[in-house]
């Protein structure tokens, strides 16, 4: 399985392996565990549809079907990848095999070598992840989700001048396939339907941590006489799955 890297934009880091996410939530203390969210979703879908998968390149609309957003709950480190992080991560989420899983994270530090990076995917497969500001880039955007969908497809080459698989997605520029990868991308079992009327179906994943943070002093004593009550007690834990 091979994975491709997009252009570096961040520093590498090391970090330890995967953990399942734990929350624990203590009544005597004062503070709670509570999930926050580090990264954030934008799908782009009205220029990826107008600008990559519409009628300059098909001759018609490929429509761009993202379901719900999924969140995952998980520990820092697979906040940002890292070697075998790519793996572990898509272990996390299991979904139809002609549909992309679009995963949403802060940083990108390994993708078949250590660095920097704001995309990594299947080459082919249907796995995804992104950085999710990249993703967010209000001129470029687009081109990063479609050139990582495009590997997913086309494979691990990649093109030049204006075309969706130069290596250097940042330019609004390259929104361009040619006739040999729109052949092989509507041959593709991510893209379904037949004839003009042809969609891929996206599951968009965000991908957040499990952060303590405090709680009011007041709520803290009104905890405390409850679990001295013996109303309340253990704790509770919300794993990622």
């Amino acid at each position: 399985m091979t994975k491709l890297s997009a252009t570096a934009t961040s520093v590498a880091r090391a970090r330890p392996t995967l953990k399942t996410a734990l929350v624990v939530a203590s009544l005597l203390t004062s503070f709670v565990a509570a999930p926050t969210w580090a990264a954030f979703v934008t799908t782009q879908e009205a220029k990826l549809e107008s600008l990559i998968f519409g009628t300059t390149n098909f001759g018609f609309q490929i429509d761009l079907r993202f379901n719900p957003v999924t969140t995952l709950v998980v520990d820092d480190e697979l906040l940002d990848i890292n070697q075998g992080d790519f793996n572990a991560l898509d272990a996390l989420f299991t979904g139809a095999l002609n549909t992309i899983e679009l995963f949403f994270v802060d940083a990108i530090s390994y993708c078949g070598g250590v660095g920097g990076f704001v995309g990594c995917a299947d080459a082919p497969g249907n796995t995804v992840i992104v950085s999710s500001s990249a993703a967010a880039n209000t001129s470029w955007g687009h081109v990063l989700l479609a050139h990582e969908i495009g590997h997913t497809m086309l494979g691990i080459a990649h093109g030049a001048g204006n075309n969706v698989m130069n290596g250097n997605v940042d330019s609004a520029l390259h929104v361009d396939f040619d006739a040999g990868q729109v052949s092989t991308i509507l041959g593709s079992n991510l893209v379904q339907g037949i004839g003009s009327n042809r969609f891929i179906v996206i599951d968009p994943i965000l991908v957040s941590s499990a952060a303590v943070v405090p709680i009011p002093g007041a709520l803290v004593l009104l905890l405390s006489a409850i679990g001295s009550l013996g109303l309340l007690g253990g704790r509770t834990r919300q794993r990622a799955t």
